[in-house]
């Protein structure tokens, strides 16, 4: 089973996508920003989709158009 899941934020930078899923990976963000994350959020999707048998992925999209990432979860027969 595949589900996708996409925000218009701000996206990830190239340099990031390869590190975005370790734990207290964060990506620079405008001063502006009231709350800053942790960077723990995905380290710890990527691990509990991984105990499961399935696995998570970015989708790259061009900076201001937002993040997509796909989990692949294998169905319980």
């Amino acid at each position: 089973m595949d589900i996708e899941v996409s925000d218009n934020g701000m996206g990830i930078p190239e340099h990031m996508q390869t590190e975005i899923f370790e734990l207290f990976a964060q990506v620079k963000s405008p001063v502006e920003r009231a709350q800053e994350s942790l960077g723990i959020g995905l380290a710890l999707v990527k691990q509990l989709v991984e105990l499961h048998g399935g696995a998570v992925s970015l989708k790259a999209r061009a900076l201001n158009q937002g993040s997509t990432f796909q989990v692949r979860l294998p169905i319980a027969s």
